[in-house]
């Protein structure tokens, strides 16, 4: 099921309160959760959206239309062996999987092991969402 909004705000929030890392939690996890709150909510937490900013819709579809777009390049960064950038791209997925309350799906993942820049990983996100895959094999 979903995330509520409500569920999002407080993980936003609790991320940013705790974040260590000069702003690194907003830059790879924190602006995908922002993507879906309404503006109002944003600035509570002293976020400035930009004047045209609409969030996105939290429902199934809207995320795994995003986890979609984004998988070719996330396959570009293991295939092109590209460290930190595939890293970052399979912590994108622990937020949307996360986002879509895949709470048994997202601790596969995460037990799964990180090897070849990811691509078990990314490997087995496509075969659960109907990615195209053939890159990864």
């Amino acid at each position: 099921m979903v995330r509520t909004i409500d569920e999002v705000y407080e993980r936003l929030q609790k991320g940013m309160k705790s974040d260590k890392t000069g702003g690194l939690y907003f830059e790879f996890r924190g602006k995908i959760l922002a993507s879906y709150l309404p503006k109002e909510m944003l600035e509570k937490i002293g976020i400035e959206p930009t004047e045209d900013f609409k969030p996105l819709e939290l429902n199934e579809e809207t995320i795994i239309n995003e986890m979609k777009e984004y998988f070719p390049f996330a396959v570009d960064k293991a295939i092109s062996r590209r460290g930190i950038s595939a890293s970052r791209s399979v912590e994108h997925y622990e937020v949307w999987i996360w986002l879509l309350g895949d709470d048994k799906f997202l601790e596969e993942i995460r037990e799964t092991e990180y090897a070849w820049y990811g691509k078990p990983i990314l490997l087995k996100i496509a075969k659960k969402y109907g990615f195209d895959y053939s890159e990864l094999e």
